[in-house]
């Protein structure tokens, strides 16, 4: 399938360009870290290269579930940005990003842990899983993102509603990138799970 050229004459191939965000890196803010606030569920995010802003939002994306939400920043300086209390920042492994006057900051992997009052919760998964790769005759490797320096159990079943079994555990590297090989998987279907 194709385009039409300048003249509107039909063509057999399209191309598509994509200009990108066109900001130079050396003026792409850095997160250093991402606290929560402890008079609410707002954020403060500190890190670098925040001075001059006209404009800032805190965007949040759930490790666990893939749900996002912006958080519009209250208050700034050159060295940090933060939000407004937020009753609807979830639990778990969270991705921060930063947009400064629209440049995007390179993802913060945190956690926001559930009030001491809720004990653990059972089955949360704690970290997201992409579709495992498989190469025949050398297993399935199950690749997650997490949090950096957190061990996680990989754990496999049968079934999505289990019985689960730890196979291994993996230290997550300071990338926020962690991967588990499973050299002899079972026949058939089979499902993987991170919990710590």
């Amino acid at each position: 399938m194709g385009g039409n050229d300048t003249t509107s004459f039909p063509t057999a191939k399209a191309e598509v360009y994509d200009p990108g965000l066109g900001f130079n890196a050396s003026s792409q803010p850095q997160i250093d870290s991402v606290s929560l606030l402890t008079s609410g569920n707002g954020l403060k995010v500190s890190g670098s290269g925040f001075g001059g802003i006209s404009d800032a939002v805190i965007g949040l994306m759930s490790l666990n579930n893939g749900v996002s939400l912006s958080l519009p920043a209250t208050t700034w300086s050159a060295d940090s940005v933060t939000s407004a209390s937020q009753t609807s920042v979830p639990f778990g492994c969270l991705l921060a990003t930063v947009f400064v006057n629209g440049v995007p900051t390179v993802g913060h992997i945190f956690n926001n842990p559930p009030p001491s009052g809720l004990g653990s919760l059972p089955n949360q998964f704690s970290a997201y899983i992409p579709r495992p790769s498989m190469v025949a005759g050398s297993g399935i490797t199950v690749n997650f993102v997490g949090t950096p320096a957190v061990t996680y159990t990989v754990q496999r079943a049968a079934a999505l509603t289990g019985p689960w079994a730890p196979v291994g555990t993996v230290t997550v590297g300071q990338t926020g990138i962690g991967a588990y090989k499973d050299p002899s998987p079972p026949a058939g279907q089979t499902f993987y799970r991170t919990a710590h």
